[in-house]
């Protein structure tokens, strides 16, 4: 395996590291959502409202910065359009 392979693979692994995290990061917040739920609790069902709008924004921009959104994607907000398809390859190298 040369360099470039051997980068590739490092590479899709930390992806592969990343959208774990993300999917374990959801696992914790259902279990918030659940404790609410539980114990009637209003105020740990808003702190599980935050952390979900904090996950989705954080998630969001580290699946773009890591090139794992699809490719081209673009969305809409308030009047203008962000398109992302830069791969993070490009700055890693």
């Amino acid at each position: 395996m040369d360099a470039m392979e051997d980068r590739q693979v490092q590479l899709a692994a930390a992806r592969e590291g990343v959208v774990q995290r993300h999917k374990e990061e959801w696992d914790r917040h259902q279990a918030i959502i659940d404790e609410a739920l539980a114990e009637n609790d209003v105020d740990k069902a808003r702190l599980a409202k935050v952390i979900a709008e904090t996950l989705r924004i954080r998630q969001e921009g580290e699946r773009k910065a890591w090139g794992l959104s699809a490719k081209g994607e673009t969305e809409q907000h308030s009047g203008f359009v962000v398109k992302w398809n830069i791969p993070m390859e490009d700055y890693l190298k």
